[in-house]
């Protein structure tokens, strides 16, 4: 729980995503949530920040300009593909009609 080292990561994240043109997107969910990005691109575990995280990384993957793997994702958070996979599957899941 270290601040600093959340801080570190946050802005390497929010890097890779500018390189990528991605930051538009996420400026919207963090306005369409009322999360900040900080919070999206750290390791918060709230509810919040964990469903905005998570549709996020949903749009990411499926981006009409270019469909990123669950791996590519996975790289950009610095997290294991498979935590972007479930949290993606809970995002679909979650909105369902």
């Amino acid at each position: 729980d270290n601040p600093l080292g959340d801080g570190q990561l946050a802005f390497r994240v929010f890097s890779a995503l500018r390189l990528r043109g991605l930051v538009p997107l996420l400026e919207q969910i963090c306005d369409l949530r009322g999360v900040n990005n900080y919070e999206i691109l750290g390791k918060g575990r709230s509810r919040s920040v964990c469903r905005a995280r998570h549709e996020l990384w949903a749009r990411i993957r499926f981006d009409p300009a270019r469909h990123y793997s669950f791996l590519e994702i996975a790289r950009i958070f610095e997290c294991d593909h498979s935590t972007v996979h479930h949290g993606i599957r809970a995002h679909q899941r979650r909105n369902q009609p």
